[in-house]
């Protein structure tokens, strides 16, 4: 189980504690959202369940662990929840994956109820290692350019990236293709300005995602308290931003 599902909720538990109704957007296999589940939330799934792999399959893990709750939904078609029906919405790792971010923002703006929670972790152009492909710095090359498939090929002859057994030449197309199609780096700046439209940035916790980490690593454990100085926070954020990507806490707004 990746670190950052019991994160995602200990974060919420912090910013917008149970019971109350929670919505994992881009659920999955409902890891987060069972999770939440067993901390005392209402709490629902959504996800397109399109992509890589068997989504299928996706969807009837998921359904297995939170039933009815989880429920496949169309991108650009309204979800099927009224209006204000969350107190909090949870996200990790999707907002990258939208190409329309506006529209999607609008509309999980519409499902939180005013003074709601929306707690979203994203990796943005700012991280310096690309995890879908498993490379460093090539996201950050022109997209499509003769530069990022030079250094596609020269971090895949190096050992990097996925599906080692598949042609190099092969492997680079479908890559460059991904990042084009599927993968959107934007700054920081950018994914705000998109939220504040219905939200307002209360935090940028990105210092609780590496003290969590810290706090269950093998070794760094025991020397934890030397991290937990808030004078420190200056520092881990722009590593974290830089190493995983950006963790925001934004409250809901009054309005549509």
């Amino acid at each position: 189980m990746s670190l950052n599902y019991p994160l995602v909720v200990d974060l919420a538990t912090r910013y917008a504690p149970p019971p109350g109704r929670l919505l994992d957007f881009g659920c999955g296999t409902a890891d987060v959202a069972a999770l939440a589940g067993d901390r005392g939330y209402d709490a629902y799934g959504v996800d397109t369940f399109l992509g890589v792999g068997a989504s299928s399959e996706n969807l009837a893990i998921a359904t297995a662990r939170i039933g009815s709750r989880a429920v496949a939904i169309t991108p650009n078609e309204p979800m099927p929840f009224d209006s204000g029906f969350f107190d909090v919405v949870v996200s990790n790792q999707v907002f990258e994956h939208v190409a329309d971010l506006g529209n999607v923002c609008h509309e999980i703006a519409r499902v939180t109820r005013p003074g709601g929670i929306l707690l979203a972790l994203m990796p943005t152009s700012e991280v310096l290692w690309e995890d879908h492909l498993k490379m460093p710095w090539v996201h950050r090359a022109p997209a499509g350019s003769d530069r990022q498939r030079r250094l596609m090929k020269a971090f895949r002859r190096l050992g990097f990236g996925t599906a080692p057994n598949v042609d190099a030449d092969e492997w680079v197309s479908n890559a460059v293709c991904d990042l084009q199609e599927h993968v959107f780096h934007r700054p920081v700046s950018e994914y705000v300005s998109a939220f504040s439209k219905n939200f307002r940035l209360i935090a940028e916790d990105e210092p609780a995602w590496a003290r969590y980490r810290i706090r269950r690593h093998r070794l760094l454990k025991h020397g934890s308290f030397l991290f937990e100085s808030s004078f420190l926070d200056g520092l881990i954020r722009p590593a974290v931003r830089r190493a995983a990507g950006a963790v925001l806490v934004l409250e809901r707004t009054d309005g549509v």
